[in-house]
């Protein structure tokens, strides 16, 4: 009688944790969840308490997909909401997520003769004049995948919490993912040893 009483005791904490902290993978290709509308996906799930732990970008019997692990553990309580953004074929970028007013989900870089490099980093600047942070970063062949996150007022990213005094910079990388050093002219995304990033433009 007590080996089965102690067995439904475990079982029961077994359950109790894992109602408490679960991970989900997602990956558009087998989900059939569109790229363009990725970010709406993430936002939804945000609302049930998932945040984007992790993410992939990779290539599926010629498909560019993305895979992504959702966790909802007290890290991501203070994202507010994502916007998810890639760059398709070296110049079209396409966005998706709680865009702020006036941001289209899709703009042609060629279109309007300016560099990849430059009009990324417009793009960039206006989401963080909307409070959006880089917080992913991945490449796949042609396809460059960024998810930037907003954050609830007052509140401060796990990531910053991490002793900014000891972080030290581990890597640069330019929009195609290629290694490079402070003297590239472009846009430059800095990876530091406490998992923080900064996108820097170079001119």
């Amino acid at each position: 009688m007590k080996k089965v009483f102690l067995f439904i005791i475990i079982c029961m904490m077994t359950i109790s944790v894992n109602s408490q902290n679960s991970i989900l993978y997602l990956k558009t290709c087998n989900d059939k969840i569109s790229l363009k509308d990725f970010g709406d996906v993430l936002n939804e799930y945000l609302k049930e308490g998932y945040y984007v732990k992790m993410m992939r970008g990779s290539s599926y019997f010629g498909d560019k997909c993305i895979s992504a692990f959702l966790s909802n553990d007290s890290q991501g309580e203070d994202i507010e909401s994502y916007v998810f953004v890639y760059l398709y074929d070296y110049y079209t970028f396409k966005l998706s997520g709680d865009l702020p007013a006036g941001m289209e989900r899709e703009y042609n870089s060629s279109i309007y003769n300016i560099k990849v490099s430059k009009f990324a980093n417009q793009l960039f600047e206006e989401l963080q004049k909307n409070g959006f942070q880089l917080e992913l970063f991945d490449a796949a062949d042609t396809y460059e995948y960024f998810l930037l996150a907003k954050r609830k007022s007052g509140s401060t990213s796990v990531r910053e919490k991490n002793s900014d005094e000891n972080k030290i910079e581990m890597a640069r990388y330019n929009l195609e993912g290629i290694p490079v050093d402070k003297s590239y002219k472009g846009i430059q995304i800095i990876v530091y040893s406490n998992f923080t990033t900064k996108v820097v433009n170079v001119n």
